[in-house]
């Protein structure tokens, strides 16, 4: 049998298998049918002694076949005089320890050709379950397969615990025509830690992470974990049912922006821990949406979370992803809407992850000068791959689904729409017209959208742009297709502007007004973001002058006018000072704006504002009002002077009642009380263009919102906080 054996085998072949080069060891490990006959190879470095244990079907009765040492580097090879056989144990020795184990070759890679076609087409939306580590049953079975996409990598293999991380012992076979390898094997179970080894045609070898990896353990090597496909209890049902229906442009949206260690108390240990008191926080200030900075993975401990190595995982300080589902679940319970910050642009440049992954750019951009962030040190995608857009589309949708995640924000979107963003002149190669826009890029954010809108109905994508792009929201063919886009020019004008002394205040007046000027361009979110605590590296009184009470009054007039401005609403919880007067302030103007149609339903429609006074730069006021379809109109005021009007004339279009609702002066709130307690009644005095005026108390550097009304039924201020 000796005899007929050896002629049997491929010396060249387990060479390479000997050598940890095959790309297909499946062709040769395993069992191999020969005429009547089955040839079961293997290879186990180190060990002495394999015998294979072969069971029957029906598993009543167990053969024993001592293994033939070919190789002495580990390669054995036993000629089985049976045609079929069921399952077999490998049983090995290696030193003084007995090892009894399937042999993983024998249950031979399962992915469809139809599915590879989808991947390498750039249309397969669900790539991480296609690739990655899964529990599956094989052949009844139970273990874990293992798939990993790589090109210019000569051998790929698993490693972990369960192997000693030795990359001979599981090399992966890559699938014909794809460049996709596959592995079984059985008997690991969830909560198995792993890594992939690749082997370069140069003979270097090196460990990475997997890009799809579900969990991600930090430690002095980080490694992947294997997670459980238990699919969670969600009691969400309702909301996510009228989630299509509530969160439509029509609809209020005021997002609480919130770094989650900043929120955590030294008692917490989970996700779980955290969802009570931010459920009560939201609350009390009265937000509809959380939205959570980063909580993918990241080997950065005390940075917001934005260099991203887990596109599938979360991030492990704060537990695991049950963990998570229960805050998603008790928030939207809770009728509170949460956003991820989710980075599509950029990924860090280190030995572990996505960096040069197969000793080729396989993820960045291949073009040097174009690889680099402009002002990040971290690497650029690659949208011209298609298995690089499968990867990003595939991970925001998994968020999306598997976290019932109920919008997107995607940050720095200058670094995906030009190559030269950041960059000077000849630092970049440009596209195949000479110009500097990304068109992969370009064409990965409308696809991407397209996507969500089909495959999630009701979920909201938010893009941060610095640049000048037009079109980033709506619905035309040229659009990028995002629902809003952050006003970040909003944010600069006010807060450049109310940083000079109120004296001078009159001769920057036009940044008060000219958000107005392009409002109407796209669906804006007005915000007052994180990036004024990271950038400015201060807290937010700094940013205005005069005394503590003064820099109060400045920051509740910024936040009113905010507030009453056509547009949806976004606060980093870091910029929000944390005493009851200026919570119930939040409070105060959350309420109102969810509960007046005028701040909301019309914010993108012409029709839903119409300015007062928006030149009295002398006396540094700005007068406007905002109206909905049903007839609702409100009168908004604000004073940016340090000076008491006892008697401010405003021209108003109707005669009758003007309530006061609210006034950031309130003592409540931290002020004066210099407020108009009465109902103001409108004279045939003409003024600002308009056939009546009202007279009303403007305290200095303040705001106020008044209601028209035929009759009086809406309570005072205190009613509203």
């Amino acid at each position: 049998m000796e005899k007929k054996l050896f002629k049997q085998m491929n010396w060249p072949e387990i060479e390479t298998i000997c050598y940890s080069e095959h790309q297909r060891p499946h062709e040769i490990l395993g069992p191999h049918i020969l005429g009547n006959h089955t040839l079961i190879q293997c290879f186990i470095p180190s060990a002495t002694q394999v015998i294979v244990e072969l069971l029957d079907n029906k598993k009543t009765e167990t053969q024993f076949f001592p293994m033939v040492q070919v190789d002495e580097h580990g390669f054995f090879a036993v000629m089985l005089p049976l045609k079929k056989i069921g399952l077999y144990y490998l049983n090995y020795k290696i030193g003084d320890k007995s090892i009894r184990s399937l042999d993983p070759y024998q249950f031979f890679p399962t992915m469809q050709k139809k599915e590879i076609q989808r991947f390498h087409e750039g249309v397969h939306t669900e790539a991480h379950e296609l690739l990655g580590a899964k529990e599956i049953t094989c052949n009844h079975v139970k273990g874990v397969r293992f798939r990993l996409y790589t090109k210019e990598a000569m051998r790929v293999s698993v490693v972990g615990e369960f192997n000693q991380f030795d990359g001979r012992i599981h090399p992966m076979t890559k699938i014909e025509d794809s460049h996709i390898y596959e592995i079984f094997i059985p008997e690991l179970k969830a909560g198995t830690t792993y890594l992939f080894e690749l082997k370069l045609k140069s003979g270097l070898v090196y460990l990475k992470g997997d890009p799809y990896a579900r969990a991600i353990k930090i430690q002095e090597l980080p490694v992947c974990v294997v997670e459980n496909d238990v699919v969670y209890g969600w009691t969400d049902q309702d909301f996510m049912k009228q989630r299509a229906i509530n969160q439509t442009v029509e609809q209020p949206i005021s997002v609480l922006e919130l770094y989650l260690p900043s929120f955590w108390k030294d008692d917490y240990q989970t996700y779980r821990d955290v969802a009570k008191d931010l459920i009560a926080y939201v609350k009390e200030t009265g937000y509809t949406h959380v939205e959570f900075l980063p909580l993918m993975e990241t080997f950065q401990t005390h940075t917001y979370g934005y260099e991203t190595i887990g596109y599938f995982s979360i991030n492990s300080r704060y537990g695991n992803s049950d963990d998570l589902k229960y805050l998603m679940n008790e928030l939207h319970v809770a009728g509170i809407y949460v956003i991820f910050d989710w980075v599509a642009g950029f990924f860090p440049e280190d030995n572990w992850g996505l960096s040069a992954f197969d000793g080729s750019h396989l993820y960045e951009q291949h073009d040097i000068r174009n690889m680099y962030h402009g002002t990040l040190h971290t690497l650029l995608f690659q949208y011209k791959s298609n298995e690089v857009c499968n990867f990003l589309i595939s991970s925001a949708l998994f968020f999306l689904k598997e976290f019932h995640v109920d919008g997107l924000r995607i940050g720095e979107l200058g670094g995906i729409l030009y190559l030269n963003y950041g960059k000077g002149d000849g630092a970049y190669q440009p596209n195949i017209y000479g110009g500097p826009e990304n068109l992969e890029g370009i064409d990965f954010l409308r696809r991407l959208n397209q996507i969500i809108k089909k495959q999630v109905p009701g979920v909201i994508t938010i893009a941060e742009d610095t640049t000048d792009w037009p079109e980033v929201t709506g619905g035309s063919k040229n659009s990028l297709g995002f629902t809003y886009k952050w006003n970040e020019s909003f944010r600069q004008d006010i807060m450049h502007y109310l940083s000079f002394d109120p004296y001078f205040r009159s001769y920057h007046h036009n940044e008060l007004t000219q958000s107005m000027t392009y409002h109407y361009s796209e669906r804006f979110i007005l915000n007052f973001s994180h990036e004024m605590s990271i950038y400015a590296e201060k807290s937010m009184l700094e940013y205005f002058p005069g005394s503590e009470a003064e820099r109060k009054a400045n920051w509740r007039l910024a936040i009113g006018y905010m507030f009453s401005h056509p547009g949806k609403k976004h606060m980093y919880q870091m910029n929000q000072i944390t005493s009851k007067q200026f919570i119930s302030y939040l409070n105060a103007w959350n309420y109102l704006y969810c509960s007046k149609k005028a701040l909301y339903t019309s914010d993108y429609i012409i029709e839903g504002f119409e300015w007062i006074n928006e030149m009295n730069q002398d006396q540094c006021t700005i007068s406007f009002l905002r109206k909905s379809e049903s007839g609702e109109v409100l009168l908004f005021i604000a004073n940016f002077a340090n000076v008491l009007y006892e008697r401010y004339e405003i021209g108003v279009e109707q005669e009758g009642k003007y309530k006061e609702l609210l006034n950031s002066d309130h003592e409540l709130f931290g002020g004066e009380n210099r407020i108009n307690k009465r109902v103001l009644m409108s004279k045939k005095n003409p003024k600002d263009g308009r056939n009546y005026s009202i007279k009303l108390r403007l305290a200095p550097l303040s705001c106020t919102i008044l209601e028209y009304q035929k009759e009086v039924s809406y309570e005072m201020v205190e009613s509203i906080v």
